[in-house]
C-alpha cells in the first residue's frame, strides 16, 4: 500500500490589515504550485485592494476603506481566502469653528453619516454617490458620528473636534 502526502492550501496569515495606499505581504502554504488569485466580486464598486501572486507571495495592495476577500488557488484548484481590510488611517477629524472640511470617503459603496452626538458642536453631510464627506463646525467642543459604508457593511465611528 502506497501513501501520498496530501499538503493542505492555506495563507498566512488568512487576515491582513493594510492602509490605504500601502502594501502587505502573505505567504502561501501547501497545496501544488502554480499558485493564482482572484478578487472576490466587486459588482460596481470600487475595490478596496488589489492582489497578485509571485511564486507563494501574495502581494496586497490596499487603495479604499473597507474590506474585500481573494481566492488562492493552487494546480489541483485547492482553494483558500485571505480577508484585506483597510481601515480609516484616522477616525478624529479637527474643524475651525464656522468653517467646513470636505473629505473623500475612499469611493466603496454607499455612505450614510449620522449625528447623534454631534448637533451642538458641528454637522456632517455626506454625498453617497460622489463619495464626499463634509463637515461644518458650529461651536467649539468635540463631538461623535457614526459613517456606515454599505459595500463593506462596515460602521465607522468618526470624533469631530471643533477649534
Amino acid at each position: 500500500m502506497t501513501f501520498e502526502r496530501i499538503l493542505v492550501l492555506s495563507v498566512n496569515p488568512n487576515t491582513i490589515s493594510v492602509a490605504a495606499g500601502n502594501t502587505a505581504t502573505a505567504t502561501i502554504r501547501g497545496g501544488i504550485a502554480p499558485y493564482s488569485i482572484k478578487a472576490s466580486d466587486w459588482g460596481s464598486y470600487t475595490p478596496v485592494s488589489t492582489a497578485s501572486v509571485n511564486g507563494s507571495t501574495i502581494t496586497i495592495t490596499a487603495s479604499n476603506i473597507g474590506s474585500n476577500a481573494f481566492t488562492v488557488t493552487d494546480k489541483n484548484n485547492s482553494k483558500a481566502t485571505i480577508t484585506v481590510k483597510v481601515p480609516s488611517v484616522s477616525n478624529t477629524i479637527t474643524v475651525p469653528v464656522g468653517k467646513t472640511v470636505t473629505l473623500y470617503t475612499g469611493g466603496l459603496g454607499w455612505f450614510f453619516a449620522s449625528e447623534p452626538e454631534m448637533a451642538p458642536v458641528a454637522e456632517a453631510s455626506i454625498n453617497g454617490e460622489a463619495h464626499i464627506l463634509t463637515i461644518r463646525g458650529f461651536n467649539k467642543g468635540t463631538g461623535r458620528f457614526a459613517v456606515y459604508m454599505s459595500n463593506a457593511d462596515a460602521l465607522l465611528y468618526i470624533t469631530v473636534i471643533v477649534i
